[in-house]
């Protein structure tokens, strides 16, 4: 059994010689005087001064005391080994929380941080000296993925079967997801406020402490409130000042036609998680396990992000991978990215067509399938506006384009509605046809809840810009790159004759955001009045040209609305909107680590990203049964790589035999590291206990390792308390019997009175 003395407490041990020092100095002051009558008073301290010294001895002794219990509980002291027990009702509950966010596997330089941690694990879990009660040890990624019955069973503190669990922890390494202490804290407070019985008297949180992982001071503070539930909250950061790490942030393709044969354009981006410049960087791209040629970034400078494009093209229709490396720094798990590409041989593109003798359609049909040997992954599919099933089957086109429409039912809106709601996109051409009744109380303002909020006011011709001016004033948006860089000789060429007015109403006020009328204006003609709007609320993508492309055939006296279709940039602009509608049926599957599978999942399975697409499968997660709750439990993709995720086979069109054909449908999907875990900008003790606002005592791991004793003490503060109390009131009492305290005279008044 013993103590543990803190520096204070041994100043104070120091300060308790104090009164010994002034009782030995009085007694030397004494003066021996010569009196007649000390021969009385001599007799008399004879027979007194036993007890009159015995008091002035206990007196002293409780004045030092006094000074020895103030120092010990201002120094904090605390009880270890058995000592503890005695002073703690019940034997301790530890519970430490390891983080194992890929963050953790920083060695760029001597110090590991993950070894770090698991040496401070494994001080806690097994001390070197005799210690009782429990210890749970808890991975960051198991607390927010696993259920809670998996990840708090105990092991005897210093017992094999918490050394044992140690070992796993250190055999498994970092894991590839982010959560950081301020997501761990946040779930382990759901966790004790449903489940009173996990609470601990210890609570050790064990982590790298990211800048980008504390939240505000405030929050901070509350969390750990919350978390500890009463327990004694310590934190031990283990990573040392910011380190230097490069992180492959996006590996994506730009939007377009994503189909086999057709060029795409691949993007990519590298961000330097550094204080000092990256020199030569490479990144290196493998296409269905076969090199491609490697993208130079050559020099990124400290805290940038570089981007590059460069074509890419797939030759054949189905499953393909891309995968993305860079060459070894301090963390591995951000140097690779993924992308899964399922392509078909091209994309549908619903043409709704009201125009006088279904010029508009043709011409879009011209642009998106031209004729020869020149692919552009599109499969115009015409219909007539009049036609009652011409809305039918949307879900299977990639988009919708209404061409000057003469009419839309109630019925036909509502599957425009939930097109849109399914990611979908829509382009609406007004031209001379163009219902405004019916798409106004539809899908414009008139509507009870609009798709988007304009009122269409009547057609207008469109006054000839002034000499020199652009006909159109456009947008910065990837629709028009057409009429950019060196192709924008094409835009002087626009002519516009007619187009549909907004009522005043409706017009968007000068200056007003986007967001506050819930669509942007992307292009206006040379007298302000818009021509091309985009909603910028809710899912789906929606544009509405208040114009049209083409002059109606055998009608010379009808007045063509603008001359876009004649130019040869015209094929461009169609296929450019083609694929900004299609991004959200033709965009690649993209997941990060961590996320659950979508509810229906039937499972997932992880195949070989360098090999063959159709290679089998390396791995496979097999989700819960239907009658688990899927929120709460749901499987969670916890590695990087493609996986193929399975849901439940769907009834298809009737086979010639006339009976139903079920099929699954599995999908491509990419699993990524979330990149700014990659950012190593590390914070002090001093800020971390700062955020916590004092709520936590904060120590690095090498302080921590260096504490020869054990850290599970019980302290004293309590106990101490009440023995300074105890002794301040037997100070009392004998200055009182030893006469050094006298007694309040009595009332000048009360004397007279009984004289």
């Amino acid at each position: 059994m013993s103590f543990l003395f803190p520096m204070l407490a041994w100043l104070g041990v120091a300060a308790a010689a104090a009164p010994v020092l002034l009782h030995l100095i009085n007694l030397r002051r004494r003066k021996r005087i010569p009196w007649a009558a000390m021969a009385f008073l001599l007799e008399s301290d004879q027979q007194h001064r036993s007890s009159v010294q015995l008091k002035e001895l206990l007196l002293m002794a409780m004045r030092v005391a006094i000074i020895l219990l103030a120092a010990c509980l201002l120094g904090g002291l605390q009880a270890e080994e058995g000592l503890s027990d005695w002073f703690q009702r019940a034997a301790p509950r530890t519970l430490v929380l390891v983080d194992d966010s890929f963050s953790m596997a920083d060695h760029s330089t001597d110090a590991d941080v993950w070894r770090t941690a698991v040496a401070v694990a494994e001080r806690i879990a097994s001390p070197p000296t005799a210690a009782t009660g429990e210890v749970t040890t808890v991975r960051f990624s198991e607390l927010i993925h696993a259920a809670d019955d998996e990840m708090f069973a105990a092991a005897p503190l210093g017992g094999e079967e918490a050394r044992r669990r140690v070992r796993l922890l250190e055999e498994r390494g970092p894991s590839q997801t982010a959560v950081g202490p301020a997501e761990a804290l946040r779930r382990l407070a759901a966790i004790s406020n449903r489940d009173r019985e996990a609470s601990y008297t210890n609570l050790y949180v064990v982590s790298d402490f990211r800048k980008k992982d504390l939240t505000t001071a405030d929050e901070l503070a509350e969390l750990v409130d919350e978390a500890a539930a009463g327990a004694e909250p310590r934190f031990v950061h283990c990573a040392p000042d910011r380190r230097g790490n490069l992180s492959l942030s996006e590996l994506r393709l730009l939007p377009g036609a994503r189909a086999a044969g057709v060029e795409a354009t691949l993007r990519l981006s590298v961000t330097n998680h550094s204080a000092i410049d990256a020199e030569g960087v490479v990144v290196r791209l493998t296409r269905d396990g076969a090199a491609l040629p490697a993208v130079a970034l050559d020099t990124i400078g400290a805290g940038e992000t570089v981007t590059r494009q460069a074509p890419l093209r797939f030759a054949t229709p189905g499953r393909h991978t891309l995968v993305a490396r860079l060459d070894a720094d301090a963390v591995p798990a951000d140097n690779r990215r993924f992308l899964a590409v399922d392509l078909p041989e091209s994309h549908e593109v619903l043409l709704v067509d009201g125009s006088s003798g279904g010029a508009e359609g043709r011409v879009f049909a011209a642009a998106l399938r031209p004729q020869g040997s020149l692919r552009t992954g599109w499969r115009p599919e015409p219909r007539a506006n009049d036609d009652p099933s011409a809305f039918d089957g949307l879900e299977q086109a990639a988009a919708v384009m209404l061409l000057d429409p003469t009419r839309l039912d109630s019925n036909a809106a509502a599957k425009l509605r939930a097109y849109l709601a399914d990611g979908g996109g829509v382009l609406i051409c007004l031209g001379p046809n163009a219902d405004r009744g019916a798409l106004g109380r539809r899908i414009f303002a008139d509507a009870k809840t609009p798709l988007l909020p304009i009122g269409l006011d009547l057609p207008t011709q469109v006054a000839p810009p002034p000499d020199g001016a652009a006909p159109l004033a456009l947008r910065e948006h990837p629709l028009f790159k057409a009429f950019q860089g060196e192709r924008n000789g094409f835009l002087p060429l626009i002519r516009m004759a007619m187009r549909w007015d907004l009522r005043p109403a409706e017009a968007p006020p000068e200056g007003s955001a986007p967001a506050e009328r819930g669509y942007r204006v992307l292009a206006q003609t040379a007298d302000g009045a818009p021509l091309i709007l985009e909603r910028t609320s809710g899912p789906g993508r929606l544009l509405v040209m208040l114009t049209t492309t083409a002059r109606p055939p055998n009608d010379a006296a009808a007045p063509a609305w603008s001359n876009l279709a004649t130019l040869p940039v015209f094929p461009i602009l169609v296929n450019e909107i083609a694929g900004w509608l299609a991004v959200g049926r033709t965009r690649e599957s993209d997941l990060t680590v961590g996320t659950r599978l979508a509810e229906g999942a039937v499972a997932a399975r992880q195949a070989n990203a360098g090999g063959p697409p159709d290679q089998s499968p390396a791995a496979s997660l097999d989700p819960p049964s239907p009658a688990a709750d899927s929120a709460a439990h749901s499987t969670p993709l916890l590695s990087s790589g493609i996986y193929s995720i399975e849901y439940p086979a769907q009834p298809t069109a009737a086979t010639a035999s006339g009976h139903a054909r079920s099929v699954a449908q599995p999908r491509w999907t990419a699993v990524n590291v979330e990149p700014s875990e990659g950012d190593l900008t590390s914070t002090t003790t001093a800020e971390v206990a700062s955020l916590a606002g004092g709520r936590a005592s904060v120590v690095t791991a090498d302080a921590f390792l260096d504490w020869p004793k054990d850290t599970r003490n019980a302290s004293l503060g309590p106990w101490l308390g009440l023995l300074l109390l105890a002794a301040l009131a037997g100070e009392r009492a004998l200055s009182n019997a030893c006469s050094y305290v006298q007694a309040r005279p009595a009332k000048a008044s009360a004397v007279r009175g009984r004289v």
